[in-house]
């Protein structure tokens, strides 16, 4: 519908998010692609309590998301590979413009 934010894709390939610092708009829909052999997740860091997670998506699988209700910066990590940088990362929430 118009003015609906588009849906980004965020993938998962080499054990490494791409891209690698995702910025969305509020409500903006996203959706978590694993391409690697390996499951991942996308997860938020532990000190918010797990409160967003993809769950195991193994190769193929994906997730969706509605996306974030308010800006903020949101950091997420793979539940297995979190000891690798590349496995972490911050999603950027700015207001709709």
């Amino acid at each position: 519908k118009a003015g609906a934010p588009q849906l980004l894709e965020l993938h998962v390939r080499g054990f490494a998010y791409a891209p690698a610092s995702p910025v969305l708009t509020v409500v903006q829909p996203f959706e978590i692609i694993n391409e690697d052999a390996a499951a991942q997740t996308w997860s938020a860091a532990p000190r918010s309590g797990w409160s967003y997670t993809s769950g195991n998506l193994a190769k193929g699988q994906q997730a969706t998301f509605p996306g974030f209700a308010k800006p903020g910066m949101y950091t997420f990590l793979c539940y297995y590979h979190a000891e690798m940088p590349s496995m972490n990362g911050i999603v950027t929430v700015t207001a709709r413009p």
